[in-house]
C-alpha cells in the first residue's frame, strides 16, 4: 500500500505546484544532516547557462526591445506562439510547451506539460488549449487542471497548421486544404483541396484563410470557398488592425532568391483588398505585422522595423543575426512579443 501511495504522489508531478514539494522534502533532507556531512557535500554553486535569442519583449510600442528568453529551456527551438487566458503560450522543437502570464516585464516561464518533445502547434478554442506532438496525437487541455487528455484521435492529416471555431463547426487547415468537422472532432470532411492552408481568421462572419497560392473567404462557416482578389500569389500572414480593419502580407517574387512584401488592407472583412500607399516594403521577406495607434511594427528578415507614419517610412529597431531567421509577433496587455519562429 506504501508504494502505491509513494508512486501516486510522484505521478501527479505534471503540475507546477507539484514540484515545489519536491524542493521542499530536498531542503527538509539538508537540514536533518549533521553539520559535517553538510560541509563536505557543499559545492560552489554554479550559475545555469541561462536562455537568449528565443523571444523578445517592448513595452513602448516597439520602440525598444529586450530578450526575455531566461527562464526557458538553453535548447528551445520556438515553434508556435499564442495568447490564451492571460497568458502567452510558447511550444518548441525540442523542449514542450512554456507558458507565462502576460503583462509581466520580463515573463516568468514555467512549463506546462510532461511532454518534452516536440510540440509543432497549438490551437486555442473555447474547450481549452490543444497542442500536437511529433507522433501526430493530439492533446486537449482539460480547463482549470494541469491535465491533458487525447483529442481528434481520428485526425490524420500529415500537418494541420492552424484550426479555428466557427459556430458548431470545426475548421482546419494545413497541407491538403481545409478540413471541418461538425462533432466535435470525431470526424472530419475535406471540403477545399489546396497545398497549403497556413491560417484561419475569423471577421465579421466571415472565415479567411491564407496560403501559398492566396486567399480564400468563407460566408458559411467554412461549408463553401470563394477566392478574394488575392489570388495566385503568397499571403504569409491576415490580422486585424488597431482600427477595427483588416491586414494582410503578400510576399512576391521579384528576382530569383528575393520575395519583396507588400501590405494590402481591408474594411468589409475580406471580400474586397487594397494596396497601402507605397506598399512594397524596403525589406525582403515580411513575416508579421502589428499595429498600436499610428505605429506599425514590422518583422522581416534580419529584424524588426517600426514606422511612426503608417508604413511609408520605416526604422530598424531590432536586428539579429542571420538572414534566413524570422519572427512572430503577439501584442498582450500593451507588450509587443516577438518570438523567433522554428516552424513554417
Amino acid at each position: 500500500m506504501r508504494i502505491i501511495l509513494i508512486t501516486a504522489l510522484i505521478c501527479t508531478s505534471c503540475c507546477l505546484s507539484c514540484q515545489q514539494s519536491n524542493n521542499n522534502l530536498a531542503i527538509a533532507t539538508a537540514d536533518a544532516m549533521p553539520v559535517a556531512a553538510r560541509i563536505t557535500r557543499e559545492v560552489p554553486a554554479t550559475k545555469a547557462p541561462s536562455a537568449s535569442n528565443i523571444i523578445y519583449q517592448s513595452s513602448d510600442g516597439g520602440q525598444t526591445w529586450q530578450d526575455v528568453s531566461n527562464g526557458l529551456p538553453t535548447k528551445f527551438d520556438p515553434i508556435r506562439s499564442v495568447v490564451r487566458n492571460g497568458e502567452i503560450v510558447l511550444s518548441s522543437l525540442n523542449n514542450g510547451v512554456y507558458a507565462s502570464y502576460t503583462g509581466l516585464t520580463p515573463p516568468v516561464w514555467q512549463s506546462k506539460t510532461l511532454v518534452k518533445g516536440t510540440v509543432d502547434n497549438m490551437f486555442v478554442l473555447k474547450s481549452g488549449l490543444v497542442i500536437r506532438d511529433d507522433q501526430h496525437n493530439f492533446l486537449q487541455e482539460v480547463m482549470g487542471t494541469c491535465a491533458w487528455i487525447p483529442a481528434f484521435q481520428s485526425l490524420k492529416e500529415k500537418m494541420v497548421f492552424c484550426m479555428i471555431e466557427s459556430g458548431n463547426a470545426l475548421v482546419a487547415g494545413g497541407e491538403g486544404g481545409i478540413i471541418r468537422s461538425t462533432n466535435g472532432g470525431i470526424s472530419w470532411d475535406k471540403v477545399f483541396d489546396d497545398k497549403y492552408i497556413l491560417q484561419i481568421i475569423e471577421s465579421g462572419g466571415n472565415l479567411i484563410a491564407v496560403g501559398h497560392t492566396g486567399m480564400l473567404v468563407s460566408g458559411d462557416g467554412g461549408k463553401h470557398w470563394e477566392k478574394s482578389p488575392l489570388v495566385g500569389v503568397e499571403v504569409m500572414k491576415a490580422g486585424r488592425f488597431g482600427g477595427g480593419g483588416l491586414f494582410a502580407i503578400v510576399n512576391a517574387a521579384t528576382k530569383r532568391n528575393e520575395r519583396k512584401s507588400q501590405v494590402y488592407t481591408s474594411v468589409d472583412n475580406g471580400k474586397s483588398w487594397q494596396a497601402v500607399d507605397k506598399a512594397v516594403l524596403p525589406f525582403d521577406f515580411c513575416t508579421d505585422l502589428v499595429q498600436l495607434g499610428d505605429q506599425w511594427v514590422c518583422c522581416h528578415e534580419g529584424g524588426i522595423s517600426a514606422s511612426a507614419d503608417q508604413g511609408k517610412t520605416w526604422q530598424p529597431v531590432l536586428k539579429w543575426e542571420g538572414e534566413d531567421n524570422r519572427a512572430d509577433l503577439i501584442v498582450a496587455d500593451g507588450i509587443i512579443y516577438a518570438m523567433m519562429s522554428f516552424g513554417c
